[in-house]
């Protein structure tokens, strides 16, 4: 399969000191990542709103941080899309950075936290073959297929599997004169005016101790949580990916 990209999330309860948490990550995080910028967004603004971003110096990875979370999104080139293992420790080194500067730097608790991979693989007839795994009958007139699983693992952690049957596109309209490629609307393009150049299986996991968070008063991410969710993580894609090359 091939791995686009994952992200990490680390939720807490909401904050305020946003400058100082800036000023510490551009002390302690300036060998990966540009100077972190405000977004100038007020405190008045929904707190999901990213108040604090920068991008490491490769351009792979995004932080963002909001009065309620903070999200680590990593997309993976050709040097590394192939192959989980090393995405997984590409990730997992600026994740274990974060989290001690939230919880050692700037007194933040993070409550719970989620690994989120996206990732697809190529099929001549993803329909069938999801069909074929799952044990699901088609007719004719079936055009899409999306299924979603989510388990409990160790008493601790949801893992989280969605896919779905997907189609690359280009985009065959005509362009008229004077109108701005940019101002093409996907939603309104019909298929008659799309061309499929491949089919594909979309797939989405996702590992969180919400679990946990949800059954325990006054539990919170630790250190060994992290470590614990992305190895559970990592054998789990590893696992899937094996069962779909016997399956080939």
């Amino acid at each position: 399969m091939k791995n686009n990209n994952i992200t990490v999330t680390f939720w807490f309860n909401e904050i305020r000191n946003v400058k100082e948490v800036r000023d510490k990550f551009d002390e302690k995080l300036s060998d990966y990542f540009n100077p972190f910028n405000l977004t100038g967004a007020p405190l008045e603004v929904d707190p999901i709103v990213p108040r604090i971003v920068s991008k490491t110096k490769g351009g792979h990875t995004t932080l963002q941080f909001s009065l309620i979370n903070l999200q680590l999104n990593t997309i993976f080139d050709n040097e590394f899309n192939f192959d989980i293992n090393k995405c997984i420790e590409y990730v997992k080194e600026k994740a274990y950075k974060v989290f001690k500067i939230l919880k050692e730097d700037v007194n933040i608790e993070v409550l719970y936290s989620a690994i989120f991979l996206n990732c697809d693989k190529d099929s001549e007839s993803p329909l069938q073959e999801i069909a074929d795994r799952y044990n699901i009958s088609l007719n004719n007139k079936t055009e899409e297929i999306g299924l979603r699983f989510s388990e409990v693992v160790n008493d601790k952690y949801y893992f989280i599997t969605s896919l779905n049957n997907s189609s690359v596109v280009s985009i065959t309209k005509k362009i008229e004169p004077g109108q701005q490629p940019q101002r093409i609307v996907l939603p309104l393009i019909s298929k008659k005016e799309m061309c499929i150049e491949k089919e594909i299986i979309s797939y989405t996991f996702e590992i969180n101790d919400k679990y946990e968070y949800n059954t325990i008063d006054k539990c919170h991410t630790t250190n060994e949580s992290i470590t614990d969710m992305f190895e559970i993580f990592l054998n789990k894609i590893i696992s899937i990916n094996s069962d779909s090359k016997e399956e080939e």
